[in-house]
């Protein structure tokens, strides 16, 4: 993915036909791809901008899942082990699986989330083996990193 919006100045809004928000992702720099670029190489291609950058919105969604994972902090656990966070309906495990998803929380992703699909990373870090408690804290801080990997399938004899 490419670099992240951290914070701006109120005034970049009246460059964007839509508002940009903390968490959207430099998507293109002049129509050239950010996501597999350096830091350094990025900043090139900022230096050289005809005002060419293209965002991929995340609205919403950090702020929804910060507020969300504060909120599940302060109750008990689900008994049946499934809570809604954002826009996820999760079955906490060893790794926490999927078990709804909100179709408009489909935008913000690259690939299809599919029923299943398991949440493997939260900015940078592997939840495999993580508590409820420990991954709902790395989502109360959450910046926008966020990964699933497909549902583990039968291995066939």
């Amino acid at each position: 993915s490419g670099p992240m919006v951290a914070g701006f100045h109120d005034q970049i809004h009246k460059f964007f036909p839509e508002p940009l928000q903390v968490g959207d992702e430099l998507h293109q720099v002049d129509g050239e791809p950010c996501e597999n670029l350096s830091r350094k190489e990025v900043l090139e291609l900022l230096l050289t901008t005809d005002e060419g950058l293209s965002f991929s919105s995340t609205a919403g969604l950090p702020q929804t899942l910060r507020a969300d994972a504060k909120a599940a902090l302060a109750r008990p656990a689900p008994g049946d082990n499934l809570e809604w966070i954002g826009p996820f309906l999760l079955r906490w495990g060893t790794v926490p699986a999927l078990v709804d998803i909100q179709a408009s929380a489909q935008r913000f992703f690259h690939a299809p989330l599919n029923v299943g699909d398991r949440l493997a990373l939260l900015d940078g870090t592997t939840t495999r083996g993580l508590s409820r408690e420990s991954i709902l804290h790395l989502l109360s801080s959450f910046r926008g990193g966020m990964g699933f990997e497909p549902e583990p399938r039968l291995a066939r004899e």
